[in-house]
């Protein structure tokens, strides 16, 4: 047997310690923290067609909301109070301005809006949902937002800042918005469709080859087995991402993975010469990487290629592929930049489940020591000793799948 493997099996082993204590603290952590629930209500003075772009449309919310709303990319229809938008919010907190990304979800005009903010290092969650009823000859606006934060301490400056400072926001919206003429309806008439059964069997089937491949290459002790394992680790991220209903849009996630499935693998499959043909430029860079130099240069360097050649390349040909396929001329790519964004929390999770599986001697010492200091570091480890940042590179792949589209 392997020793490695006899070492990663032990129970004293990072892996066993990982697995058994990582979720743990993060459900303690998780749960210990309660949902945070605000809730307000504020009636207005004009009907709900002439309330709706006073709570959705950036230029109208900066005449009265004491958050400065800052348009990044515009949604479905090119307009920044559609599904897809992201935007960037800028709210007063006793430390100076805290900024939020917010990325559209729902946008039935003149009904309901829902928003949710990006997760970052204070916000674990969060969900905001405002209605627009009649009301006699005006609006009844609800407005609640479910928050769940890092840390408990946080709480108590959400319930003195964020509750007072929306409470006061929205009576000026009532005075802002009072008498208003109505604004155009606009209906979203979009219906995601798809045998959601069938394309999660076909997803779920996708990890499962993946998972094999990447034992079959570990047995060869194939260096290609490390970007192999994290790949399958972020298919599991997205699956789980599907099953929590972190996005809306659930039939385009699942669709997804068979489409980022089929450009790495069959590259891989070239290279190993079980599949006709020489692999892209881009994987034949990347497996380069993975098999010369030192076993750790192999790992680092192959490892930071690899991530490259997805994300660079493969990711905005997947997303463009998809969209073409199913979505043409029902709705605009930029539609689901939302979902993509709120992935974004996601996609750090293979990190924690991939990096207790590799042997100490494999990571660079800087990176050993930074480890055992913080589990931040474990997130970003695609940053080692190269500020490849991922994040924004992400982002930059979906605006480049848009310019796929309209080629």
């Amino acid at each position: 047997m392997n020793p490695e493997r006899i070492r990663a099996t032990a129970p004293w082993s990072r892996a066993n310690i990982a697995r058994r204590f990582v979720p743990a603290i993060r459900r303690f952590d998780h749960e210990r923290v309660p949902t945070l629930r605000i809730d307000l209500s504020q009636r207005v003075d004009a009907p709900p067609a002439a309330v709706w772009p006073f709570l959705t449309d950036p230029v109208f919310m900066n005449r009265w909301s004491l958050a400065r709303i800052e348009p990044v990319a515009a949604g479905d229809d090119g307009r920044f109070d559609t599904v897809g938008t992201w935007r960037r919010v800028f709210v007063r907190a006793p430390v100076g301005q805290q900024r939020l990304e917010e990325a559209v979800v729902v946008s039935e005009c003149p009904r309901r809006f829902e928003y949710r903010v990006i997760p970052d290092a204070m916000i674990a969650s969060h969900r905001g949902v405002i209605t627009l009823a009649p009301e006699g000859d005006g609006t009844l606006v609800r407005w609640v937002v479910d928050l769940k934060l890092a840390f408990g301490a946080l709480e108590h400056v959400a319930v003195r800042v964020v509750r007072p400072q929306l409470a006061e926001s929205l009576a000026a919206m009532a005075a802002c918005a009072r008498g208003a003429a109505p604004a155009a309806v606009r209906e979203d008439t979009f219906i995601e469709d798809g045998d959601i059964a069938l394309l999660e069997r076909s997803a779920r089937a996708t990890l499962e080859e993946q998972r094999a491949i990447g034992d079959e290459l570990a047995r060869a002790d194939d260096p290609r087995q490390w970007f192999t394992r994290l790949y399958a680790f972020t298919t599991e991220a997205i699956l789980g991402a599907y099953e929590r209903g972190d996005v809306v849009h659930r039939a385009w996630l699942l669709r997804l993975v068979p489409r980022f499935h089929a450009y790495y693998f069959d590259n891989l499959a070239r290279a190993r010469g079980t599949l006709s043909g020489n692999p892209e430029e881009h994987w034949i860079k990347a497996f380069r990487a993975m098999a010369e130099g030192s076993p750790q240069g192999r790992f680092v360097r192959g490892l930071r290629e690899g991530v490259r050649a997805h994300i660079e390349d493969d990711l905005p040909r997947a997303l463009a592929d998809v969209y073409l396929a199913s979505y043409r001329g029902r709705c605009a790519y930029e539609r689901f930049q939302g979902d993509y964004l709120l992935l974004q929390k996601a996609l750090e999770e293979p990190a924690l489940k991939f990096l207790p599986l590799v042997p100490k001697a494999l990571l660079p010492w800087g990176f050993r020591v930074a480890e055992a200091v913080t589990p931040e570091v474990v997130r970003r480890f695609v940053r080692i000793r190269d500020e490849y940042d991922v994040p924004t590179r992400r982002r930059e792949a979906f605006a480049r799948g848009g310019r796929l589209v309209r080629e």
